[in-house]
Protein backbone atom coordinates (compact mmCIF):
# COMPACT_ATOMS: atom_id res chain seq x y z
CA UNK A 1 0.00 0.00 0.00
CA UNK A 2 1.88 2.94 -1.24
CA UNK A 3 1.25 6.49 0.90
CA UNK A 4 -1.32 8.39 -0.65
CA UNK A 5 -4.00 4.67 -0.35
CA UNK A 6 -2.89 5.01 3.41
CA UNK A 7 -3.75 8.79 3.19
CA UNK A 8 -7.24 8.06 1.76
CA UNK A 9 -8.11 5.03 4.04
CA UNK A 10 -7.40 7.16 7.01
CA UNK A 11 -9.50 9.53 5.64
CA UNK A 12 -12.42 7.85 4.44
CA UNK A 13 -12.09 8.81 0.95
CA UNK A 14 -10.18 7.71 -1.79
CA UNK A 15 -8.52 10.31 -3.96
CA UNK A 16 -10.92 12.07 -6.23
CA UNK A 17 -10.86 15.73 -8.35
CA UNK A 18 -13.90 17.42 -6.13
CA UNK A 19 -11.32 16.56 -3.45
CA UNK A 20 -8.08 18.26 -5.52
CA UNK A 21 -10.29 21.20 -6.72
CA UNK A 22 -11.19 21.94 -3.24
CA UNK A 23 -7.84 21.65 -1.91
CA UNK A 24 -6.67 23.92 -4.35
CA UNK A 25 -9.20 26.69 -3.91
CA UNK A 26 -8.13 26.48 0.31
CA UNK A 27 -4.46 26.82 -0.80
CA UNK A 28 -5.38 29.95 -3.22
CA UNK A 29 -7.13 31.88 -0.61
CA UNK A 30 -4.96 30.43 2.73
CA UNK A 31 -8.17 29.78 3.97
CA UNK A 32 -5.83 27.04 6.90
CA UNK A 33 -2.58 28.74 8.00
CA UNK A 34 -0.22 26.49 9.63
CA UNK A 35 -1.04 25.08 13.08
CA UNK A 36 -4.35 26.50 12.98
CA UNK A 37 -7.42 24.94 14.84
CA UNK A 38 -10.67 24.27 12.43
CA UNK A 39 -13.68 24.03 13.54
CA UNK A 40 -16.07 22.55 11.15
CA UNK A 41 -20.33 22.91 11.00
CA UNK A 42 -21.54 19.65 10.86
CA UNK A 43 -24.97 19.39 10.17
CA UNK A 44 -24.75 15.87 8.61
CA UNK A 45 -26.35 17.07 5.35
CA UNK A 46 -24.65 16.39 2.37
CA UNK A 47 -22.67 19.89 2.12
CA UNK A 48 -21.27 20.08 5.73
CA UNK A 49 -19.91 16.48 5.49
CA UNK A 50 -18.73 16.75 1.81
CA UNK A 51 -16.93 19.88 3.77
CA UNK A 52 -15.57 17.97 6.97
CA UNK A 53 -14.12 14.49 4.75
CA UNK A 54 -12.32 17.57 2.30
CA UNK A 55 -11.13 19.23 5.28
CA UNK A 56 -10.22 15.42 7.34
CA UNK A 57 -8.17 14.52 3.81
CA UNK A 58 -6.47 17.88 3.76
CA UNK A 59 -5.33 17.04 7.23
CA UNK A 60 -3.40 14.21 6.31
CA UNK A 61 -1.32 16.58 3.92
CA UNK A 62 -0.93 19.75 6.52
CA UNK A 63 -0.38 20.95 9.92
CA UNK A 64 -3.56 21.88 11.41
CA UNK A 65 -6.43 20.63 14.55
CA UNK A 66 -9.63 19.86 13.30
CA UNK A 67 -12.31 19.97 15.21
CA UNK A 68 -16.91 19.50 14.42
CA UNK A 69 -19.42 21.50 15.98
CA UNK A 70 -22.88 20.58 15.96
CA UNK A 71 -26.08 22.17 17.05
CA UNK A 72 -29.60 20.28 17.52
CA UNK A 73 -31.87 22.94 17.36
CA UNK A 74 -34.94 21.10 18.73
CA UNK A 75 -37.55 21.08 16.17
CA UNK A 76 -37.34 18.45 14.29
CA UNK A 77 -38.12 16.02 17.41
CA UNK A 78 -36.45 12.06 16.62
CA UNK A 79 -34.96 13.27 13.12
CA UNK A 80 -32.80 16.01 14.83
CA UNK A 81 -31.57 13.27 17.55
CA UNK A 82 -30.82 10.78 14.60
CA UNK A 83 -28.85 13.57 13.17
CA UNK A 84 -26.61 13.68 16.27
CA UNK A 85 -25.85 9.93 15.86
CA UNK A 86 -25.06 10.18 12.30
CA UNK A 87 -22.83 13.01 13.18
CA UNK A 88 -21.32 11.36 16.05
CA UNK A 89 -20.17 8.00 13.87
CA UNK A 90 -18.60 9.91 11.02
CA UNK A 91 -16.73 12.01 13.46
CA UNK A 92 -15.85 8.57 15.38
CA UNK A 93 -14.79 7.38 11.73
CA UNK A 94 -12.67 10.41 11.01
CA UNK A 95 -10.98 10.50 14.48
CA UNK A 96 -12.40 14.18 14.97
CA UNK A 97 -13.61 15.57 18.17
CA UNK A 98 -16.92 17.30 18.28
CA UNK A 99 -18.55 19.54 20.34
CA UNK A 100 -22.67 18.84 20.76
CA UNK A 101 -25.23 21.15 21.43
CA UNK A 102 -28.72 21.34 22.37
CA UNK A 103 -31.13 25.03 21.83
CA UNK A 104 -34.90 25.59 21.52
CA UNK A 105 -34.83 27.60 19.17
CA UNK A 106 -38.73 28.21 18.84
CA UNK A 107 -38.63 29.21 22.28
CA UNK A 108 -35.05 31.21 21.98
CA UNK A 109 -37.25 32.90 19.16
CA UNK A 110 -40.57 33.55 20.60
CA UNK A 111 -38.50 35.33 23.35
CA UNK A 112 -36.23 37.07 20.97
CA UNK A 113 -39.19 38.08 18.50
CA UNK A 114 -37.05 37.03 15.92
CA UNK A 115 -37.89 34.47 13.22
CA UNK A 116 -36.55 30.69 13.66
CA UNK A 117 -34.15 30.86 10.84
CA UNK A 118 -32.27 34.30 12.26
CA UNK A 119 -32.43 32.70 15.27
CA UNK A 120 -31.24 28.91 14.91
CA UNK A 121 -28.17 30.82 12.67
CA UNK A 122 -27.61 33.18 15.49
CA UNK A 123 -27.14 30.23 17.84
CA UNK A 124 -25.08 28.40 15.82
CA UNK A 125 -22.44 30.76 15.42
CA UNK A 126 -22.30 31.24 19.20
CA UNK A 127 -21.77 28.09 19.27
CA UNK A 128 -19.07 28.03 17.67
CA UNK A 129 -17.65 31.55 18.55
CA UNK A 130 -17.53 29.47 22.17
CA UNK A 131 -15.49 26.81 21.12
CA UNK A 132 -13.32 29.44 19.39
CA UNK A 133 -12.75 30.95 22.59
CA UNK A 134 -11.38 28.08 24.31
CA UNK A 135 -9.27 27.37 21.86
CA UNK A 136 -7.77 31.20 22.28
CA UNK A 137 -7.63 30.32 26.07
CA UNK A 138 -5.57 27.58 25.74
CA UNK A 139 -3.34 29.20 23.01
CA UNK A 140 -3.31 32.79 22.50
CA UNK A 141 -0.81 32.33 19.69
CA UNK A 142 -3.49 29.63 17.77
CA UNK A 143 -5.19 30.82 14.65
CA UNK A 144 -8.70 29.76 14.54
CA UNK A 145 -10.98 28.82 11.77
CA UNK A 146 -14.65 28.35 11.69
CA UNK A 147 -15.71 26.32 8.56
CA UNK A 148 -18.70 26.55 7.23
CA UNK A 149 -19.97 24.61 3.96
CA UNK A 150 -21.58 27.64 1.85
CA UNK A 151 -21.58 26.52 -1.40
CA UNK A 152 -22.02 28.34 -5.09
CA UNK A 153 -26.31 27.89 -5.17
CA UNK A 154 -25.85 29.45 -1.44
CA UNK A 155 -23.85 32.40 -2.98
CA UNK A 156 -26.30 32.87 -5.95
CA UNK A 157 -29.36 32.89 -3.00
CA UNK A 158 -27.28 35.63 -0.72
CA UNK A 159 -26.81 37.91 -4.19
CA UNK A 160 -30.46 37.83 -5.36
CA UNK A 161 -31.55 38.41 -1.88
CA UNK A 162 -29.33 41.36 -1.16
CA UNK A 163 -30.06 42.50 -4.51
CA UNK A 164 -33.96 42.56 -3.39
CA UNK A 165 -33.34 44.69 -0.66
CA UNK A 166 -31.34 47.12 -3.07
CA UNK A 167 -27.97 46.69 -1.35
CA UNK A 168 -24.83 48.43 -3.42
CA UNK A 169 -21.61 47.26 -4.19
CA UNK A 170 -20.72 45.13 -0.35
CA UNK A 171 -24.00 43.43 -0.74
CA UNK A 172 -23.45 42.06 -4.15
CA UNK A 173 -19.90 40.83 -3.49
CA UNK A 174 -21.84 38.03 -1.66
CA UNK A 175 -20.19 36.10 0.48
CA UNK A 176 -16.29 35.86 0.76
CA UNK A 177 -14.07 32.92 0.72
CA UNK A 178 -12.23 33.69 4.45
CA UNK A 179 -14.13 36.64 6.28
CA UNK A 180 -12.16 37.15 9.75
CA UNK A 181 -12.17 33.85 10.97
CA UNK A 182 -14.66 32.35 8.90
CA UNK A 183 -13.82 30.14 5.85
CA UNK A 184 -15.71 28.51 3.15
CA UNK A 185 -13.68 26.07 1.22
CA UNK A 186 -16.71 24.70 -0.92
CA UNK A 187 -17.70 28.33 -2.08
CA UNK A 188 -16.69 27.30 -5.65
CA UNK A 189 -18.39 24.15 -5.90
CA UNK A 190 -21.90 23.46 -7.09
CA UNK A 191 -24.88 21.64 -5.21
CA UNK A 192 -24.42 19.13 -7.97
CA UNK A 193 -20.48 18.04 -7.37
CA UNK A 194 -20.90 18.05 -3.55
CA UNK A 195 -23.48 14.97 -3.95
CA UNK A 196 -21.99 13.42 -7.03
CA UNK A 197 -18.65 13.50 -5.42
CA UNK A 198 -20.08 11.72 -2.32
CA UNK A 199 -22.00 8.95 -4.23
CA UNK A 200 -18.83 8.58 -5.88
CA UNK A 201 -17.89 7.04 -2.53
CA UNK A 202 -20.50 5.71 -2.10
CA UNK A 203 -21.37 7.56 0.96
CA UNK A 204 -25.04 8.80 2.21
CA UNK A 205 -26.33 11.66 4.11
CA UNK A 206 -29.01 13.15 6.20
CA UNK A 207 -31.48 15.34 4.88
CA UNK A 208 -33.03 18.05 6.55
CA UNK A 209 -37.27 17.87 5.14
CA UNK A 210 -37.84 21.73 6.67
CA UNK A 211 -35.24 22.59 4.03
CA UNK A 212 -38.02 21.92 1.40
CA UNK A 213 -39.95 24.34 2.67
CA UNK A 214 -40.94 27.47 1.31
CA UNK A 215 -42.03 29.39 4.28
CA UNK A 216 -37.95 31.36 4.75
CA UNK A 217 -37.19 33.11 1.70
CA UNK A 218 -33.61 31.69 0.86
CA UNK A 219 -35.99 28.63 0.56
CA UNK A 220 -38.18 30.36 -1.69
CA UNK A 221 -35.26 31.24 -3.82
CA UNK A 222 -33.80 27.78 -4.15
CA UNK A 223 -36.64 25.57 -5.13
CA UNK A 224 -39.33 28.81 -6.86
CA UNK A 225 -37.10 31.56 -8.42
CA UNK A 226 -33.80 29.82 -9.45
CA UNK A 227 -35.56 26.95 -11.41
CA UNK A 228 -37.82 29.46 -12.68
CA UNK A 229 -35.00 31.63 -13.85
CA UNK A 230 -33.47 28.49 -15.51
CA UNK A 231 -36.55 27.69 -17.15
CA UNK A 232 -37.05 30.74 -18.65
CA UNK A 233 -33.08 30.97 -19.67
CA UNK A 234 -32.24 27.77 -20.93
CA UNK A 235 -29.26 27.52 -18.22
CA UNK A 236 -28.64 26.83 -14.68
CA UNK A 237 -28.01 30.78 -13.29
CA UNK A 238 -26.22 29.83 -10.06
CA UNK A 239 -22.50 29.88 -12.02
CA UNK A 240 -23.29 33.23 -13.30
CA UNK A 241 -24.64 34.88 -10.15
CA UNK A 242 -21.38 33.24 -8.37
CA UNK A 243 -18.80 34.85 -10.66
CA UNK A 244 -21.32 38.42 -10.51
CA UNK A 245 -20.65 38.27 -6.80
CA UNK A 246 -16.67 37.63 -7.76
CA UNK A 247 -16.47 40.53 -9.96
CA UNK A 248 -18.42 42.46 -7.44
CA UNK A 249 -16.02 41.72 -4.76
CA UNK A 250 -12.90 42.19 -6.84
CA UNK A 251 -14.30 45.56 -7.50
CA UNK A 252 -14.84 46.17 -3.92
CA UNK A 253 -11.15 44.94 -2.91
CA UNK A 254 -10.06 47.73 -5.27
CA UNK A 255 -12.06 50.40 -3.79
CA UNK A 256 -10.88 49.46 -0.51
CA UNK A 257 -7.07 49.91 -1.24
CA UNK A 258 -8.13 52.91 -3.32
CA UNK A 259 -9.75 54.31 -0.05
CA UNK A 260 -7.19 53.11 2.43
CA UNK A 261 -5.16 56.18 2.54
CA UNK A 262 -8.31 57.91 3.20
CA UNK A 263 -9.19 55.66 5.40
CA UNK A 264 -6.17 55.93 7.43
CA UNK A 265 -6.30 59.52 7.55
CA UNK A 266 -9.55 59.91 9.37
CA UNK A 267 -9.31 56.50 11.82
CA UNK A 268 -7.60 57.04 14.75
CA UNK A 269 -7.62 55.24 18.18
CA UNK A 270 -10.93 53.37 16.74
CA UNK A 271 -12.56 56.66 16.13
CA UNK A 272 -13.70 57.98 12.97
CA UNK A 273 -13.15 62.14 12.46
CA UNK A 274 -16.25 63.53 11.76
CA UNK A 275 -15.32 66.68 9.78
CA UNK A 276 -13.02 64.55 7.57
CA UNK A 277 -15.39 62.17 6.52
CA UNK A 278 -18.35 64.68 6.09
CA UNK A 279 -15.58 66.09 3.59
CA UNK A 280 -15.38 63.01 1.61
CA UNK A 281 -17.86 62.09 -1.46
CA UNK A 282 -20.74 60.96 -0.70
CA UNK A 283 -20.26 57.43 -1.99
CA UNK A 284 -16.73 57.51 -0.36
CA UNK A 285 -17.58 58.20 2.97
CA UNK A 286 -20.64 55.71 2.27
CA UNK A 287 -17.50 52.45 1.68
CA UNK A 288 -15.77 54.29 4.87
CA UNK A 289 -18.38 53.94 7.69
CA UNK A 290 -19.14 50.45 5.74
CA UNK A 291 -15.54 49.42 6.90
CA UNK A 292 -15.05 51.14 10.30
CA UNK A 293 -18.52 48.68 11.09
CA UNK A 294 -17.14 45.76 9.73
CA UNK A 295 -13.82 46.02 11.75
CA UNK A 296 -15.45 47.40 14.68
CA UNK A 297 -18.40 45.00 15.17
CA UNK A 298 -16.44 41.97 13.60
CA UNK A 299 -20.07 41.61 12.15
CA UNK A 300 -20.79 39.78 8.58
CA UNK A 301 -23.99 41.35 8.25
CA UNK A 302 -22.94 45.06 6.81
CA UNK A 303 -24.45 47.87 7.42
CA UNK A 304 -27.50 48.29 5.40
CA UNK A 305 -28.35 51.42 3.10
CA UNK A 306 -30.90 53.14 5.38
CA UNK A 307 -28.35 53.15 8.21
CA UNK A 308 -25.18 54.48 6.08
CA UNK A 309 -28.24 57.36 4.77
CA UNK A 310 -29.35 58.24 8.60
CA UNK A 311 -25.90 58.82 9.73
CA UNK A 312 -24.71 60.71 6.59
CA UNK A 313 -27.73 63.05 6.80
CA UNK A 314 -27.61 63.25 11.02
CA UNK A 315 -23.61 64.33 11.37
CA UNK A 316 -23.38 67.24 9.87
CA UNK A 317 -25.93 69.08 12.55
CA UNK A 318 -25.08 66.19 15.50
CA UNK A 319 -24.47 67.43 18.45
CA UNK A 320 -22.08 66.14 21.70
CA UNK A 321 -23.15 63.18 23.25
CA UNK A 322 -25.90 62.15 20.58
CA UNK A 323 -26.60 59.04 19.25
CA UNK A 324 -27.98 56.42 16.49
CA UNK A 325 -29.02 53.22 17.63
CA UNK A 326 -27.72 50.45 15.25
CA UNK A 327 -28.58 46.70 14.45
CA UNK A 328 -27.37 44.16 16.77
CA UNK A 329 -27.55 46.92 19.80
CA UNK A 330 -24.59 48.66 18.29
CA UNK A 331 -24.71 52.87 18.50
CA UNK A 332 -23.12 55.81 16.83
CA UNK A 333 -22.15 58.46 19.34
CA UNK A 334 -20.77 61.94 18.22
CA UNK A 335 -17.70 62.81 20.54
CA UNK A 336 -16.90 65.67 19.13
CA UNK A 337 -14.75 65.79 16.99
CA UNK A 338 -15.29 61.66 16.31
CA UNK A 339 -17.95 59.56 15.64
CA UNK A 340 -17.41 56.11 17.88
CA UNK A 341 -18.81 53.00 17.63
CA UNK A 342 -19.88 51.33 20.89
CA UNK A 343 -21.99 48.62 22.05
CA UNK A 344 -25.03 49.73 23.95
CA UNK A 345 -25.27 48.87 28.07
CA UNK A 346 -28.35 46.32 28.14
CA UNK A 347 -30.14 47.04 31.67
CA UNK A 348 -31.45 43.64 31.80
CA UNK A 349 -31.43 40.17 30.44
CA UNK A 350 -34.58 41.01 28.34
CA UNK A 351 -32.77 44.11 26.32
CA UNK A 352 -33.83 47.64 27.01
CA UNK A 353 -31.95 48.75 24.11
CA UNK A 354 -34.20 52.16 24.17
CA UNK A 355 -32.65 53.20 27.39
CA UNK A 356 -29.42 54.18 25.45
CA UNK A 357 -31.13 55.39 22.75
CA UNK A 358 -30.67 59.14 22.27
CA UNK A 359 -32.77 61.25 20.30
CA UNK A 360 -31.00 63.08 17.38
CA UNK A 361 -32.53 66.70 18.34
CA UNK A 362 -31.23 69.41 19.69
CA UNK A 363 -33.13 68.31 22.82
CA UNK A 364 -33.37 65.27 24.92
CA UNK A 365 -36.55 64.14 26.29
CA UNK A 366 -34.64 61.52 28.36
CA UNK A 367 -32.42 63.89 30.03
CA UNK A 368 -35.06 65.98 31.19
CA UNK A 369 -37.98 63.36 32.19
CA UNK A 370 -34.58 61.78 34.39
CA UNK A 371 -33.86 65.44 35.52
CA UNK A 372 -37.63 66.04 37.08
CA UNK A 373 -37.72 62.40 38.60
CA UNK A 374 -41.01 60.05 38.80
CA UNK A 375 -42.65 58.66 41.79
CA UNK A 376 -42.70 54.49 41.20
CA UNK A 377 -46.52 53.03 41.51
CA UNK A 378 -46.22 50.87 44.53
CA UNK A 379 -47.49 48.00 44.05
CA UNK A 380 -48.73 48.44 40.15
CA UNK A 381 -47.16 49.56 37.13
CA UNK A 382 -45.02 53.14 35.85
CA UNK A 383 -44.75 53.91 32.50
CA UNK A 384 -42.56 56.42 31.50
CA UNK A 385 -43.10 57.09 28.18
CA UNK A 386 -39.88 58.95 27.46
CA UNK A 387 -37.66 56.36 28.18
CA UNK A 388 -39.38 53.81 26.84
CA UNK A 389 -39.62 51.74 29.72
CA UNK A 390 -42.65 50.11 32.65
CA UNK A 391 -41.72 49.28 36.13
CA UNK A 392 -44.15 46.74 37.76
CA UNK A 393 -43.94 46.69 41.91
CA UNK A 394 -45.55 43.40 43.05
CA UNK A 395 -46.32 43.43 47.24
CA UNK A 396 -44.78 40.05 48.56
CA UNK A 397 -45.06 38.62 51.76
CA UNK A 398 -42.76 35.48 51.89
CA UNK A 399 -38.84 36.26 52.03
CA UNK A 400 -38.68 32.73 49.73
CA UNK A 401 -40.37 34.56 46.87
CA UNK A 402 -37.66 37.23 46.69
CA UNK A 403 -35.94 36.95 43.21
CA UNK A 404 -33.26 38.92 41.88
CA UNK A 405 -31.32 39.06 38.52
CA UNK A 406 -30.52 42.20 36.31
CA UNK A 407 -33.98 42.69 35.79
CA UNK A 408 -35.69 42.26 38.95
CA UNK A 409 -34.58 43.51 42.12
CA UNK A 410 -36.52 43.01 45.88
CA UNK A 411 -36.27 45.80 48.45
CA UNK A 412 -38.05 46.28 51.81
CA UNK A 413 -41.77 48.15 51.65
CA UNK A 414 -40.86 51.23 54.04
CA UNK A 415 -37.73 52.10 52.21
CA UNK A 416 -39.06 52.39 48.90
CA UNK A 417 -42.22 54.14 49.84
CA UNK A 418 -40.64 58.10 49.14
CA UNK A 419 -38.11 56.53 46.32
CA UNK A 420 -38.37 58.47 42.82
CA UNK A 421 -36.63 57.12 39.75
CA UNK A 422 -34.18 60.11 38.50
CA UNK A 423 -31.22 61.04 37.09
CA UNK A 424 -27.40 61.12 38.69
CA UNK A 425 -26.91 64.17 41.05
CA UNK A 426 -24.40 66.03 42.81
CA UNK A 427 -23.44 63.92 45.88
CA UNK A 428 -25.03 60.83 45.17
CA UNK A 429 -23.72 57.60 46.81
CA UNK A 430 -23.90 53.62 46.79
CA UNK A 431 -23.09 51.06 49.13
CA UNK A 432 -23.04 48.49 46.51
CA UNK A 433 -23.96 44.70 47.63
CA UNK A 434 -21.34 42.30 48.02
CA UNK A 435 -19.04 45.47 48.17
CA UNK A 436 -17.12 46.41 51.50
CA UNK A 437 -18.35 50.49 52.37
CA UNK A 438 -19.92 53.21 50.06
CA UNK A 439 -18.89 55.12 47.65
CA UNK A 440 -19.77 58.53 45.11
CA UNK A 441 -21.58 57.67 42.49
CA UNK A 442 -19.12 59.11 39.93
CA UNK A 443 -16.25 56.73 41.16
CA UNK A 444 -18.83 53.93 40.91
CA UNK A 445 -19.61 54.81 37.22
CA UNK A 446 -15.46 55.36 36.61
CA UNK A 447 -14.63 52.02 38.33
CA UNK A 448 -17.44 50.83 35.98
CA UNK A 449 -15.97 52.81 32.96
CA UNK A 450 -19.61 54.33 32.13
CA UNK A 451 -19.19 56.77 29.77
CA UNK A 452 -19.97 60.66 30.63
CA UNK A 453 -22.71 61.26 28.19
CA UNK A 454 -24.69 57.85 29.35
CA UNK A 455 -24.51 58.52 33.00
CA UNK A 456 -26.91 61.43 32.29
CA UNK A 457 -29.27 58.62 30.88
CA UNK A 458 -29.33 56.20 33.88
CA UNK A 459 -32.13 55.85 35.54
CA UNK A 460 -31.60 55.94 39.12
CA UNK A 461 -33.86 54.67 42.01
CA UNK A 462 -33.00 57.12 44.67
CA UNK A 463 -34.03 58.47 48.10
CA UNK A 464 -32.32 61.41 49.15
CA UNK A 465 -28.70 60.90 47.86
CA UNK A 466 -29.16 57.54 48.12
CA UNK A 467 -29.11 55.42 45.23
CA UNK A 468 -30.48 52.47 45.77
CA UNK A 469 -30.78 50.71 42.59
CA UNK A 470 -29.14 51.17 38.96
CA UNK A 471 -31.65 48.25 36.94
CA UNK A 472 -28.63 46.54 34.99
CA UNK A 473 -25.86 47.67 37.21
CA UNK A 474 -25.98 47.79 40.69
CA UNK A 475 -28.24 47.57 43.80
CA UNK A 476 -27.38 49.55 47.32
CA UNK A 477 -26.81 46.63 49.99
CA UNK A 478 -28.72 48.71 52.90
CA UNK A 479 -32.15 48.55 51.05
CA UNK A 480 -32.34 45.40 49.34
CA UNK A 481 -33.05 42.32 50.51
CA UNK A 482 -32.30 38.74 49.83
CA UNK A 483 -33.66 35.43 50.96
CA UNK A 484 -32.81 34.26 54.22
CA UNK A 485 -33.23 38.00 55.41
CA UNK A 486 -34.60 38.57 59.31
CA UNK A 487 -36.98 41.16 58.69
CA UNK A 488 -40.46 41.11 58.27
CA UNK A 489 -42.73 41.58 54.98
CA UNK A 490 -44.09 42.87 53.15
CA UNK A 491 -41.51 43.06 50.66
CA UNK A 492 -41.55 44.91 47.55
CA UNK A 493 -40.03 43.31 43.54
CA UNK A 494 -39.46 45.58 41.32
CA UNK A 495 -39.45 44.57 37.70
CA UNK A 496 -38.11 46.48 34.77
CA UNK A 497 -39.78 45.56 31.47
CA UNK A 498 -39.20 45.17 27.95
CA UNK A 499 -39.95 48.13 26.13
CA UNK A 500 -43.92 47.51 24.56
CA UNK A 501 -43.83 46.69 20.84
CA UNK A 502 -46.04 49.89 20.44
CA UNK A 503 -43.10 52.04 21.65
CA UNK A 504 -40.63 50.66 19.39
Amino acid sequence: MNRRQAISERSCVMADPFLDSVFRFIKQHDLIPEHAAVIAAFSGGADSLAMLLALAAYRDHHSFTLTAAHLNHGLRGSEADEDEVFVRQWCDKLNISCHFEKADIKQLAAEQRKGLEETGRTARYQLFDEIAQKYKRKNKQVSVRIALAHHQQDQAETLLMHLGRGSGLDGLAGMKPVNGHLIRPLLERSRGEIETFLRRQGITWREDKTNQQLIPLRNNIRHRLLPLWQDILGYDPSPRLARTAQLAADDQKLINELLHPVYQDIHTGGRLHAGKLIACSASAASHLLRRFWRERTLCEQDLSWVHVRQILDWLPGAVQGQQICLPHQWRRIFDKPYLLLEKSHSLSDAGLKALNRRTITGCDPVINCLNQGVGLTVPGITRIPDLNLKIEAVLIENEREIVYNNAMECFRLENIQHAVLRGRRSGDRIYPVSRTGGKSLKKFFNERKIKPYDRDRMPLLATGSDVMWIPGLASDQRYTVRQGCTDKGPFVCLRVHQPDSGNK
